[in-house]
Order: structure tokens, then sequence, then C-alpha cells
């Protein structure tokens, strides 16, 4: 390690912090980084620093302020984190805490860093958990105790020997994945500065003479969103002695051999990176071939005389394992046939379920000695980000993200580490005795998902029971579901599945359960109809009672803004909704643009326009004549303002400050006004909007249409889709409902 003297201070600050328009807190920035420096001796890492100061600015609480909103920006990162120590007890000197003692090591690895020229993800990741982790409402605050009390020592090396045995001990008794993971940000730091690693750095040492036995395709593709990119495969095939296509008999996902594509929205250093573009592209190619395009002519699923047959016939070999006529022990038939069941009943992998079940972690199956309880477990694990107000529960529209249902006791018990071992004799069996040359591992673990999805209930429902795609549809994000529906449509499904068994075979665990609860799982960014009621009703008396022009401008502008959201479910995106062109008000209906490629012509969407919006709408433009024409001799900049969103040119909805200037609305200024009276995310109507057309019956496909979440290349109105502008409209009279349910009322110009 070397030695750091004041000048390569000054350049790691130099680095640490970067040139930004707002720069009038970068001095007291400067001078507590000094005096953290300061209070860790050089004997750590060689860093010498003049104590000059031995208190922290007391602007470091406003510098935090002006900071919110931007705390994504790499160029604030090291200064949020400095700033936002103002909350921590005041720093002693003369009784340094052990709290400031890691806080000042940090700093010295953050100079190390800086002077390295290490990669700048790792000075974020680094700056970030010291900004959030010492706040003691954090989810990492007591692993920062342990940092801070029990690891931290006089020197790196003891300090790098304390945290690789806390990290060897954290693995040894099989600490959730989520602590380990965390506690790397710090490990790597440590282990990172004592070993003094330096920046990798590759080189290109000509061109191999080895030449390949695939002959690239070059295929150009000029597309901004990044979610529908064409996919272009070379793949070889390998065949079986029927002749049969391997991969389409394993159902495997299997790796393209070779793929050049031509795409103006990558960078110029990506655009050559083959390796890069590769691996991209294998990401889609899978995400595309999970995500299928549900026709019923797919032959990754069977049919429903298929899995009958299949049931009645695997039910036959667990009860009697002996006709199977297999020179194998009678207890291994048994385990194997359990294993392929349980898949059938669940929809899950057989690797997944075998590893559920011998390291009883409880993640898909739940079970207990004697078979009191034997369930599988629907999780839902889509909402990232709660909302952490006290008592939120109570007005959320889904309790739970988390249900059970019954599963067959016998089935588990006769599961052990050996059941994987005589698959393939069984299936090789089963293809013959069923005369099902297709039948595989994969095609019994989708068959639940695809009979459900065709014959039971929507694919969203089966997605959530069998988990399949539960981290790839979007949609999923939005549910909300009741639990007796769910179970109501299992039990359908596995009781059709098992039609024609006598005495209830395979569907008496069912005939024990009953499921009457009315909760509902799903999001928990949704909020009950009976809150949003009163949500809406609170910003129209807000705009009723404004008592000047400005207070009533504004508050008309957020009332409609939430309005539009929650009747057209776009998403919260800054100068939503858009320009006044974007909505034909004849024919009651919305061009809708609210995804990350807004200038690409394949991002937008048409949503219909209900009778209480293109009321609102109407008496919103009426509105702003009636402003322009009193006030607009007041500002000259006001009456210009007006004219420009009447003629498409400025977004339609703003906020007005008190120099008659308007800006256009976006999700933060939103959250700004009303956070302090209405804490979910902004997208919250999304949330609600999705429950309200799943329980008026509205069409799946009509929903994922209307929400942007249809897979891709089938789109509403792609060359791939058949749905018509007529078919969108139908959602119409469904919006006009939820505002009805709701008892949304206008402004009326009040």
């Amino acid at each position: 390690m070397g030695v750091y003297d004041e000048r390569v201070i000054q350049d790691a600050i130099t680095a640490l912090m970067p040139d930004i328009d707002d720069d009038k807190h970068d001095d007291s920035i400067k001078q507590a980084f000094k005096v953290l420096l300061g209070l860790e001796p050089s004997s750590f890492m060689g860093i010498h620093a003049k104590q000059s100061n031995t208190h922290l600015p007391n602007d470091l609480k406003e510098a935090f302020e002006s900071y919110k909103g931007r705390l994504s920006d790499k160029s604030y990162q090291f200064r949020a984190f400095i700033a936002s120590l103002y909350d921590l007890d005041l720093l002693d000197v003369n009784n340094i805490t052990y709290e400031w003692q890691w806080l000042a090591k940090i700093c010295h690895f953050l100079v190390y860093f800086a002077t390295i020229n290490t990669n700048d993800n790792r000075i974020e990741s680094i700056c970030r958990m010291a900004r959030l982790w010492h706040h003691p409402s954090h989810a990492q605050h007591e692993l920062w105790g342990v940092c801070h009390q029990k690891l931290q020592a006089r020197t790196l090396t003891e300090t790098h020997q304390n945290f690789t045995h806390y990290l060897n001990h954290l693995t040894t008794n099989k600490a959730h994945k989520s602590v380990i993971s965390q506690f790397h940000i710090p490990y790597r730091m440590i282990a990172f500065a004592h070993n003094q690693q330096k920046k990798i750095h590759r080189k290109f040492h000509g061109k191999q003479t080895k030449e390949s036995t695939l002959k690239p395709r070059t295929v150009p593709v000029t597309i901004e969103d990044d979610d529908s990119d064409t996919l272009v495969e070379i793949k070889r095939y390998e065949t079986t002695a029927h002749d049969i296509d391997i991969n389409r008999e394993k159902l495997d996902n299997t790796p393209i051999d070779f793929i050049l594509i031509k795409q103006d929205s990558l960078r110029v250093h990506e655009s050559y990176s083959a390796a890069q573009m590769h691996q991209r592209m294998q990401a889609k190619f899978h995400h595309t071939n999970q995500n299928e395009m549900f026709l019923s002519t797919s032959l990754r699923y069977l049919s429903i005389y298929s899995i009958q047959a299949l049931f009645a016939k695997l039910w036959q070999y667990f009860l009697d394992p002996s006709v199977t006529k297999l020179s194998l022990n009678v207890c291994d038939i048994q385990r194997s046939v359990a294993l392929l069941l349980l898949s059938l009943y669940t929809g899950r992998t057989i690797f997944e379920l075998l590893t559920d079940i011998e390291q009883k972690s409880c993640g898909i199956v739940e079970y207990r000695r004697g078979g009191a309880i034997c369930r599988l477990i629907v999780r839902l694990d889509i909402t990232p980000s709660r909302i952490k107000t006290g008592h939120v529960h109570k007005v959320l529209a889904n309790q739970s993200t988390v249900m059970h249902l019954p599963l067959p006791s016998q089935l588990i018990k006769a599961v052990d580490a050996s059941s994987a071992d005589y698959l393939d004799d069984v299936i090789r069996l089963l293809k013959q005795e069923l005369n099902m040359p297709v039948l595989s591992k994969g095609r019994i673990q989708t068959a639940l998902y695809g009979f459900m999805s065709r014959n039971v209930c929507t694919s969203q429902i089966a997605s959530i029971i069998t988990g399949r795609n539960l981290h790839k549809r979007a949609d999923l994000w939005y549910c909300s579901v009741s639990q007796e529906q769910v179970f109501t449509y299992y039990q359908d499904a596995i009781k059709t599945m098992a039609q024609g068994k006598p005495n209830g075979i395979g569907t008496s665990h069912l005939n024990n359960s009953v499921i009457t609860n009315q909760d509902y799982i799903g999001s928990q960014n949704c909020p009950n109809y009976a809150l949003a009621t009163k949500f809406f009703d609170y910003l129209r008396q807000e705009v009723i009672g404004a008592k000047s022009f400005i207070d009533k401008f504004n508050a008309y502008n957020l009332w409609l803004w939430h309005i539009f959201l929650l009747l057209t479910s776009m998403r919260a995106v800054d100068d939503a909704p858009g320009l006044l062109n974007q909505f034909n008000l004849d024919a009651n209906i919305a061009w809708i643009s609210d995804k990350e490629g807004r200038n690409s012509s394949d991002s937008q969407r048409l949503v219909p326009i209900c009778d209480f919006l293109l009321q609102a709408i109407q008496d919103y433009l009426a509105y702003l004549k009636q402003c322009q024409r009193l006030y607009g001799k007041l500002s000259f900049d006001l009456q210009t303002n007006i004219h420009q969103i009447l003629n498409s040119q400025r977004p339609l909805l703003n906020l007005m400050d008190e120099h008659f200037a308007i800006k256009s609305l976006s999700p933060g200024v939103v959250r700004q006004n009303i956070h302090q009276h209405f804490r979910f995310k902004e997208d919250w109507t999304r949330h609600l909007g999705q429950k309200y057309l799943h329980e008026s019956s509205a069409q799946q496909s009509l929903i994922l249409s209307v929400f942007g979440h249809e897979m891709s290349e089938q789109e509403s109105w792609h060359k791939h889709s058949s749905m018509s502008v007529n078919d969108i409209m139908g959602l119409k009279e469904h919006y006009q409902g939820l505002a009805c349910l709701l008892k949304l009322e206008q402004i009326h110009g009040k």
C-alpha cells in the first residue's frame, strides 16, 4: 500500500465529485470528507490527512435535501453519502464512536479506489451502502452494526481477517442469501484494497488464426425499443434415431451458435462486441421461448386427452408398481413416479421439487410429519419496494402475496434423494404404453400450465399457480386475485385431469380442503377502493376550495393527472399524459406513449376514452380558455403557454409558480405535492385499474394490450396481431364502470 499525501487526496476528491450545475454545497462536502479522513490514523492505509477542522459543517442537512430526486445519478452518490451523515450522533473528536471510526475507514477506501481509477460502480455501491445502511429503518442496519462494532480493526490486515471469518460464518450457518449477498459489498471493498488489486485491462492480441466452421450472418436491425428486438438464429440440429429434433424433444433452450446484429441503438464500442451481443440475444431467445405465443397447436404442451391418460397411468404405477414390469425395486419405481406426479400437480421442474423437499426449505412444498399439512406454496415475489408506513396493510386491496393449495400427502412421503435415479426408465415405459413419443420431463412440467391457460382460466392465474414466467410477465406485478378463485380454478383443473379415475383417486385431498378466504393476493402497491375514493374526493375538494388562481390551477392539474392515469392505465412518466393532439375526442380514443423507447414507432398504443374522462378533458380545456381570457393580461408568458397547450406545443398538464411560469407534470413533481397525504407509488392507478378490469371480466388480451404488456411481436396492431380498434374500444364501458365504482365527480369549472 502506497503513501497518500495531500495532493493525492485532492486528486481523489476531484474524481469522487464530478462537476455538476448545483455545486453550492461542494465546499461543505469536501470539508466534511477531510474531517472524516483525519479521524483514522495513517497506519491503516497510508493516507495522511491533515486535521484542520474538528467538526462537521452545519449545512449538511440542507445539502442532502437539495440532492433528493437525483440520488440515482452517479455524480451525486458521493455527495449524498457525506451529506446524509447529518442525522448521526454528534461527532466528538475526543471520544470517537465505533460508527464514526468505520465511516472514516470507508472514506480511506474511497480515496484508494479513486486513486487507482477502479470501476465507478464499486465506488457507487460503497457510497450507497454507507448512505443507506446507517439509517435505523434500513433492512441492513443490523449488518451495519456488526461491521463497525465487531469486525473493524486497527489495521487493514486484521479487518480483512475479521470480515473473511464472518463471511465463512454466514456461509457455514446457511444465512439467508440476501444477507450474504449484501455482506459481499463491504467484504469486497476490504478484500480489493487488502490484496492491492488493480483495474483489469484487457488487450487484444490479434486475430485468431483458427477459422470457424460457421459462417456468420449479418442482419441489419434498427430498433430503439430493446424489448422488441427481432431474433435471428443459426442453429445446429442433432436428430434422434427416429428423426425427431432432439432440442424440441427435450424442450431445451439451446444456445445460439452465432449471431451478428447491427443495431443503431448500441454505442460504438458495443456495436463491435460480438460476445456481448451474442449473450444478449441468447437471453432474448430464452425469454421468447419461455413466453410462447399460446397457440393451441403448440407442441410444447400435451393435449387434454394426453394429460388425462398420463395422469391415470402415473397413479396406476404409483399404487401398483408391479404393473410396470420393470426390473427395478418396487420402492424405486414408486419414488420416481411420485416425483413425476408432483411435477404434474405443481407445474414445477423435477430439480426444483427435489431440491426443495430434500432441503426442507418450504419454498415450493410445505410438508409436516404425519401428513397433517401437505400443500403447494403459491408465492408472488412481485413487489420489490413496499410501503413502510405503519398500518398500511389495513388499506391494501391485497392482504398477502402467499397462499397455499393442497397436495396428496402420500406423494411427498415417497420422495427422497434417489427419486430421480430412474425417471428416464419410467418415462420410456410411458412413451411405449401411451403411444406418446414426444413425452418428456419438460412436457410433464408444463402440462398443468398449458391445460389451465387453455381450458380453465387465464394464463395469468395459471402463471400464479405454476410459477411459470413469474418474473417475466409484466402483468403479474399488477395482479390482484381472490384466493378462493385461485383454489377453485386449481381444483377444477385437477379434477378434469383426473376425469375417469374411480373412487376419487388423485383428488380426495381436494375434497377435504375448502378455501373460503375472501382475501386477495397480489400487488402490495394497490390501495382498496374505499381509500381511492377518499383520495380522489380529497383532490377534488382541493380544487374547489382553492383561494387563488395559481392554487386552483395546480390542484386542478394534479386531480386531472390522476384521473388520466386511472382511466387510461398509462404509466406515470414525465410529461404524461402527453399533448392534446394525442386525444381524439370525436372518436373517443387516445394515443399513449409511456415506455422507455418513447420515440420509437413501436412503443405507442391506443386506449379508449370513457365518458367520464371525455367530460373531464372538455371541462379542463374550457377552464384553460377561461384562464387565458381572464388572466392572460397579467402575464404575457402565461397567455403564450396556454396558447401552446391548446395547440399541442406543450404537454397538456402543468404546474404554475408564483411568477406564472408553468412546468410540465412529472412523477417527482407530483410526489412533492401529495406524498405527505398519499404514500403509494405513482403507478398505483395501474395496479388498481388492472384489479378492476379482471374483476369486471374484461378479456385478458385487451387488458394486456391497454397496459402495454403483450409479448414481443404480439403488440396490438402489430403485423402478427389480429386485434382491431373496435376490440380495444370494448374496454370503454369497463373504465366508465371504474369511475362509477369510485364515485368520481367532475370539477365542472368550479
